[in-house]
């Protein structure tokens, strides 16, 4: 299946997005954007699938993730139940690869962002 591009509003005036949510469950199509995301997940638990890796994840879970990378994060079954109370929430923030300069994702340390 082909990841979807999600296109971010985020301006270059600004140096990053941050969007804080609270739904039902997360964004729920495997999807990729240009940004770098950083994820912290509050409130909520399932299947979180980056490129072709799969693991799960749970409250208090950072998620990291580079540009062009696809992922989804999959609530699990019991949260698309229609009488379900859960519900998810996390801080997320979004910000080009370059916000930091153009050289950030060249050092030892965000190779792996990279």
């Amino acid at each position: 299946m082909q990841p979807s591009l999600n296109k971010i509003d985020n301006s270059s005036s600004n140096l990053f997005k941050f969007n804080k949510v609270e739904e039902l469950h997360f964004y729920p199509y495997w999807h990729f954007h240009p940004q770098c995301e950083i994820i912290i997940i509050e409130e909520g638990a399932g299947s979180l699938y980056v490129g072709d890796g799969i693991t799960n994840f749970y409250p208090g879970d950072v998620i990291v993730l580079g540009p062009n990378i696809p992922h989804l994060l999959r609530c699990y079954p019991e949260y698309f139940k229609s009488d379900s109370q859960l519900i998810v929430k996390a801080s997320v923030v979004y910000f080009n690869v370059n916000f930091l300069g153009n050289e950030f994702l060249n050092y030892d340390e965000t190779l792996t962002i990279k």
